[in-house]
Order: structure tokens, then C-alpha cells, then sequence
């Protein structure tokens, strides 16, 4: 995939699930002037150690690829954008890293394959618990398209839906096979009951 524009988070994106980000650095208000007219992605990576602001921070080796699907200035004059999950992807070691002269983070960034999930009965009682997580009013603002036929789908979007740790859930992006992040999904969900 080569370099691409890395943008460090207190929090962790999945394919499939949404976020909501403000921007008000100049470095990411160019990052996004220019993914909009390229119709390019940049990816959302989780910071292990720093802030969001300023400095650059620590940051994993596994992001999720984001693609622009709405921008809106927002009340309070900041630019608001809406992305959408596509791709888990391997941030090659921190000597592929480089800053740009405005502070923002590049990457060499590879796609992460891995085998789909089928579904082998746990399917029925993931999408059960997808459906009840709907009525939550949070999940309803979401106005999520759901494929629930498409186990990957329904278990990517209960990783990011569900109630657990940013360091919880990369550890969910960080499983590189389907059937270890279920496991440990379902690992997650034993505990929070």
C-alpha cells in the first residue's frame, strides 16, 4: 500500500464501524483537504503512549484503514468528518515512520489479510446480541447499514460497539486471524458479565 497519513487516537477503529473526529490541527485539516481531492485514505491509529495533540506520539503497529464519508463545519467553527473503517493494516516498524515539515505522521503501511470468518452456529446468537445493542439510542444516532448474514461484519461491528477498553479492543484489531478475535471477543464478554 506504501505511505500513507497516520492519525493517531485515544481510541481504535474497526472495518465496518464509524467515527466522528474534529479537526482543528493544521497538519490534519491538509491531511484531509487532500484525501478529499485524491478520494485517498489515511489510517487510524491507536496511541499507546502521547496525546492526540502536539507531539508526535507512541503509537501500535496495527491501524485501520479511514475513508472520508461526510465533513460538515461544526457549531463550534471546527471541521467535522465522519469515516468509515475499511481495511486492518500492519504499520511497518518504527523506522518506516517519517514527519512531514507540518508535523504530520507518514507511514509504510502493508494490508493485513486474514481468513474470513464462516459461520459455524455462533453466528445466530452474535447477531442476536448485534440486534439488541441496536435500540441503544448511542447505536441508533449510528444509522448503521448491517449485513447480518456476513459474520465478519457482525463481529467487527460488536468490537467496536461493545463496551470495553481502547487497550481491549486493539487487542481485538490485533488478532490476525477471525477465529482468535471471537474467541477473544466472547473471552471479553464472559468478563463483563
Amino acid at each position: 500500500m506504501g505511505w500513507l497519513p497516520l492519525f493517531p487516537l485515544k481510541r481504535v477503529l474497526f472495518p465496518g464501524c464509524r467515527a466522528s473526529l474534529q479537526i482543528f490541527e493544521q497538519r490534519y485539516l491538509k491531511m484531509v483537504t487532500d484525501c478529499l481531492k485524491s478520494n485517498q485514505e489515511f489510517v487510524i491509529v491507536w496511541i499507546t503512549k502521547g496525546s492526540e495533540v502536539g507531539v508526535v506520539p507512541e503509537i501500535s503497529a496495527q491501524g485501520t484503514m479511514a475513508k472520508i464519508v461526510d465533513w460538515n463545519q461544526l457549531k463550534n467553527g471546527l471541521l467535522g468528518i465522519t469515516v468509515l473503517g475499511t481495511t486492518v493494516v500492519s504499520i511497518n516498524s518504527s523506522e518506516s515512520l517519517s514527519v512531514r515539515e507540518d508535523g504530520l505522521l507518514l507511514g509504510q503501511v502493508v494490508k493485513r489479510d486474514e481468513e474470513p470468518l464462516t459461520d459455524d452456529g455462533q453466528l445466530e446468537s452474535l447477531v442476536l446480541l448485534l440486534k439488541s445493542l441496536q435500540q441503544h439510542p448511542f447505536v441508533q444516532q449510528q444509522g448503521l447499514d448491517l449485513d447480518y448474514s456476513d459474520p465478519n461484519a457482525v463481529l467487527w461491528q460488536l468490537c467496536g460497539l461493545l463496551p470495553f477498553t481502547n487497550q481491549e479492543k486493539q487487542g481485538l484489531l490485533e488478532q490476525g486471524d477471525a477465529r482468535r478475535r471471537l474467541a477473544h471477543l466472547t473471552s471479553l464478554l464472559e468478563e463483563l458479565q
